[in-house]
């Protein structure tokens, strides 16, 4: 916090204390004293007000915002922002404290960038500042806790306090913060060994908060492979799949618990759930497990006529291939008819084929899998077309081909006899063929094929469903002995129970339901009831997000003038029937895009252009028809207010595309996420600054004449002019444009800068503060040198680290020695960050600028040094233009503090 000098008075001083301001002409006298000034005679604040006087809350507000906006440009500035980026950062918001002590907005954005910046006791801090100011925030809250239980040095004082705090001492806390101490304390009971606490705090952890994801999967983890009744593990796996129904992996587990009982058309709809949101349905293992679910729920044939339409279709396009390069193919461009499916597919397709009595098409599915297993030996066989591939390697991979190839002619009887042929040539092949327990597999195959079925009993007694090339066959002669067919039927639906989605596995279940209907299973009318009362909003939500959610982001004004920070009001209400977890990664993703489309003058302002990310992460989850409802300031407060004052001498006209849980296409095109919402706020028209529409010589002349009042307003005004002047000299003299432009006299340029300069000492502390913000860096204008010369003269406290921060080039700055040892701690911190800055990139914001980012170098200063070879380089705007690098923004932690999830 800043601390002025004993005695001190100042405006700025006061309000840092929580004093009361009493008027501007007091603040503009004690920084004149303070700094060493006589009292002006006559006080600017004793001119009449010309403009709109902003009150002193409104000032603190606009001046918080502004150095907010510093120190994201200033990050920005950096290519490749690191540790000392975000240092300057969490500096710059700490001296934003000062004018905003009450802002929610200013301590998130601190904890942010202090996580950034690898600074663990000012995460702390910023964090119990954030709970202070925010006491509904759960995630600051659980974050501040956690990380005050970890301190503790012993497991029984870690014990305690969760114990303590799951107990009457915690319970005005919020039940997802319950939930999740549980959580930690169950970890923690788990590493002591005390099992039955542990089972007691992941109980309590589930119950308090059915949202908490991380408390149901370790309760099916933990408890599901102890649990033999279908009922409660699957209710395990609902209490999961609730906790977050937009996690396709957790549909999976639904869809095989399902699909193990026998539960196949509620199966089939988690699978499609699954697909629907990892968006993978068209991948090999998904293609084979949908098929193996149709063919339980509409039959072989059904399934045969699918495979059969994937081959003439990956047939048809080699055809249409051939033909289109017909007069350039290669020699060795497989036919279409050479064309076949994956293994996987082609052994579905036999089995499919045999189940629906289609004996021309179950030979034709063998030889086109024979064949692929066969190019798979043959290439492993060649040491030129394998590649790097090892010997070893290669010799076990065209075995395990031959193996596969053998075996599932031998067990379904296509084409056995061949296959029989040419077993001792494989069993020879194997390296170690006397201990290869693949050896007896393909005898007991043989003896299956040849009709031994004796044989086949005696080698199979100890096999066990888990083993499928053994207990198929197994199962299939006991189908056969008088009084055992049940027996052959049971154990071939356990085969199908360990592998329901392979097609081995729906063979195995199609062959038992032949067999013995009544072997079928016995859970699945319990496991298709349990699966129907999942709610059928699950189903949708993916494609239909609105099932589950609404959000709507929008201006908190239609209208608004040049220098006003509009916020955005982001509404988001949970409409499902259940909590649902609020954060990245979570059900309702907490990490908005807000892609900006902006009409402005000059439009190459347009260039510089970036997406905000807001986050939600204020509450770890919503209750059903819960509300979260806050304002951001951070868009204005980024690169979009500097653009939108630039170009203030036209109107401007904003909206927002906003994405939510929004992801990245190869083209680098923004996404939404699974069950995220993309929508589109109105439109914010920010109306002309009059004052911007001045000439230089009207601005120069308003520079020395202006009321205190009108100052934030001249400020912006001199910014757009310089700037837009600046980017049609650099336009011209770039070769970027063939048109001839007009290019702003010199000398009236300098005449405003120098008359800003000389003015500048005699505006009061608060607005010297805003001009450092708001008038152009040098990277952007190199005329504002003069202006930044002056300003490196100051020594007011609540001043000085605003001059460190954006008019700084070199290490020579004597403001870098006067911050240094200021009573400001901003200014010292900045002050130390940014010499070791320079030292090792020599690049600030003030030398960077933000027309680099556009691709606008400064030529005339490139030619001056290439005139001057020997002189260094003046600032890192002059060298060539480079690519913009990704967007750096304030990190916030996107996941709260958990022991399974560390937190910042």
């Amino acid at each position: 916090m800043l601390r002025l000098r004993a005695g001190a008075v100042g405006r700025l001083g006061g309000r840092a204390m929580g004093a009361s301001f009493s008027g501007v002409a007091i603040g503009a006298a004690a920084l004149c004293l303070a700094a060493g000034q006589p009292v002006l005679a006559q006080p600017l604040a004793a001119k009449p007000a010309q403009a709109t006087t902003l009150s002193d809350a409104q000032l603190d507000a606009l001046i918080a915002a502004r150095i907010y906006r510093t120190a994201v440009l200033d990050l920005r500035a950096s290519l490749n922002p690191g540790p000392t980026d975000f240092a300057i950062a969490q500096a710059a918001l700490l001296h934003a404290k000062v004018f905003a002590p009450q802002s929610a907005e200013v301590a998130r954005a601190m904890v942010s960038a202090a996580y950034a910046a690898e600074d663990d006791a000012a995460v702390q801090e910023a964090t119990r500042d954030l709970v202070r100011l925010d006491p509904t925030d759960t995630v600051a809250q659980l974050r501040l806790l956690s990380s005050r239980i970890r301190s503790l040095q012993t497991v029984e004082q870690r014990t305690s306090a969760y114990d303590r705090l799951l107990g009457s001492d915690g319970d005005k806390l919020d039940a997802s913060v319950r939930s999740r101490l549980a959580l930690d304390a169950a970890l923690v009971a788990r590493e002591v060994g005390n099992d039955r606490l542990f089972a007691d705090r992941l109980r309590l952890a589930v119950q308090l908060d059915p949202s908490n994801k991380d408390a149901a999967l370790l309760a099916v983890s933990f408890a599901g492979p102890q649990v033999q009744d279908a009922r409660a593990r699957f209710e395990l796996l609902s209490n999961l799949l609730l906790s977050d129904p937009l996690d396709a992996a957790v549909h999976v587990q639904v869809r095989d618990e399902l699909a193990s009982g026998g539960a196949y058309q509620q199966a089939e709809r988690f699978h499609a759930n699954a697909m629907r949101i990892s968006g993978e349905g068209s991948g090999l293992i998904e293609t084979l497990e949908g098929l193996s679910l149709r063919w339980r729920t509409s039959g072989a044939t059904v399934t045969l006529a699918e495979l059969n339409k994937l081959l003439a279709i990956a047939r048809d396009q080699q055809r249409r291939a051939m033909e289109a390069s017909s007069a350039n193919a290669p020699a060795d461009l497989r036919r279409p008819e050479e064309v076949r499916l994956p293994i996987e597919l082609d052994e579905l397709r036999v089995v499919a084929a045999l189940a629906a009595n289609d004996t021309k098409a179950a030979e034709a599915a063998m030889a086109d899998l024979v064949a692929t297993h066969a190019e798979i030996a043959d290439l492993m066989r060649d040491p030129v077309r394998r590649g790097d591939i090892a010997e070893a390697e290669a010799i076990e991979t065209a075995s395990q081909a031959s193996i596969e190839a053998a075996a599932w002619r031998l067990l379904t009887g296509i084409d056995a006899a061949a296959a029989s042929e040419t077993l001792p040539a494989i069993i020879e092949s194997l390296p170690a063929k006397d201990a290869d327990p693949r050896v007896s597999v393909l005898r007991t195959l043989t003896q299956f094929a040849a009709g031994q079925d004796d044989a086949v009993l005696a080698s199979t007694a100890d096999a066990t469903p888990d083993e499928p090339y053994r207990a198929i066959p197994r199962g299939l002669v006991l189908a056969k002995q008088p009084g055992k067919a049940r027996e052959g039927a049971v154990l071939l639906r356990e085969v199908e129970r360990r592998i329901p989605l392979t097609a081995l596995g729906t063979w195995a279940g199609s062959r038992a339901t032949g067999i013995d209907i009544t072997s079928a299973h016995a859970e699945a009318a319990t496991l298709t009831s349990l699966a129907r009362g999942i709610p059928t909003w699950v189903d949708a939500m993916s494609q239909r997000p609105g099932v589950f959610q609404t959000l709507t982001v929008d201006h908190e004004a239609a209208r608004a003038k040049a220098t006003d920070v509009v916020g955005l009001r982001v509404r988001i209400r949970n409409v499902a029937t259940v909590p649902l977890a609020v954060g990245d990664n979570q059900t309702i993703g907490s990490r908005i895009v807000l892609t900006p489309r902006l009409d402005v003058t000059p439009v190459e302002l347009g260039m510089l252009l970036q997406g905000e990310v807001v986050e939600l992460d204020r509450t770890l989850r919503l209750a059903p028809q819960q509300e979260l409802s806050f304002s951001v300031l951070r868009p204005e407060a980024g690169i979009l207010s500097w653009i939108i004052g630039t170009g203030s001498a036209t109107p401007t006209r904003l909206r927002y595309r906003a994405m939510q849980g929004f992801g990245y296409e190869v083209n680098g095109i923004a996404t939404p996420g699974p069950g995220g919402i993309d929508t589109s706020t109105g439109s914010l028209e920010h109306e002309v600054l009059p004052m911007s529409r001045l000439s230089l010589a009207e601005l120069t002349e308003k520079a020395s004449t202006a009321f205190v009042a009108e100052l934030p307003e001249l400020f912006i005004a001199c910014r757009a002019k310089l700037v837009t002047e600046e980017i049609a000299r650099r336009l011209v003299n770039g070769g970027l444009v063939t048109q001839a432009a007009s290019t702003p006299a010199g000398a009236e340029v300098q005449a405003l800068v120098q008359a800003l300069a000389e003015n500048y000492a005699s505006w009061p502390a608060p607005q010297r503060a805003l001009a450092l913000t708001e008038l152009p860096f040098v990277g952007d204008c190199p005329s504002m040198s003069v202006f930044d010369a002056v300003a490196q003269q100051e020594t007011e406290p609540s001043v000085l680290p605003l001059v460190v921060l954006t008019r700084v080039v070199d290490a020579s700055s004597p403001a870098l020695a006067a911050a240094e040892t200021s009573v400001s701690e901003p200014a010292r911190r900045i002050a130390k960050l940014q010499r070791e800055r320079l030292a090792a990139s020599g690049s600030t914001l003030a030398s960077r600028g933000l027309l680099v980012t556009a691709g606008m170098t400064n030529p005339l200063a490139a030619q001056a040094e290439q005139a001057s070879p020997a002189q260094p380089a003046t600032s890192p705007a002059m060298t060539p233009a480079t690519p913009p690098a990704p967007e750096p923004k304030l990190i916030e932690p996107s996941k709260p503090a958990s022991a399974s999830t560390p937190s910042p």
